[in-house]
């Protein structure tokens, strides 16, 4: 059951890789080996071993992916890996109605299906989600409902 404050229940695999939560996608940037440029990583739309299998393409999903694209910013659709959780620089979220949410913190407890060991992992950046927030919103537009409903 997802706890008061908890932007979402990530979903993953028996072997510890995260997919998506209940209602969002999610991201994970990490860093390229030389330490040099920043990756977005997300869970492949394709089922499948290495994508991780089948997960919500959605819009919001693919505006993230043109934004990564635009800024230059590298993007694997491969899912997270749980293990290599010491490389996470960042997380958010996007679904269509909230848009992009950058996360604090990523929980695994002991309640897990799966018996993957707990952690906890805080981030103190939201740098990338927030460039990549900015640019989803330059591609969408917002639009001023008050102008066609008076």
């Amino acid at each position: 059951m997802k706890a008061p404050g908890v932007s979402d229940v990530l979903l993953c695999d028996q072997q510890g890789r995260l997919l998506e939560g209940l209602i969002t996608n999610v991201f994970i940037v990490t860093k390229s080996k030389d330490a040099a440029a920043y990756i977005i990583q997300t869970a492949g739309a394709e089922t499948g071993e290495e994508g991780g299998g089948g997960v919500a393409w959605g819009t919001v999903r693919w505006r993230v992916k043109q934004a990564a694209d635009k800024l230059g910013i590298q993007f694997i659709e491969q899912a997270p890996s749980m293990g290599d959780r010491d490389m996470w620089k960042e997380a958010f979220l996007s679904n269509s109605l909230r848009g992009i949410e950058p996360l604090w913190e990523i929980k695994c407890d002991e309640r897990n299906v799966f018996g993957h060991e707990s952690f906890e992992v805080k981030f103190g950046s939201t740098e990338v989600g927030r460039r990549i927030q900015q640019a989803v919103l330059g591609l969408t537009g917002v639009v001023d409902l008050r102008k066609h409903y008076r």
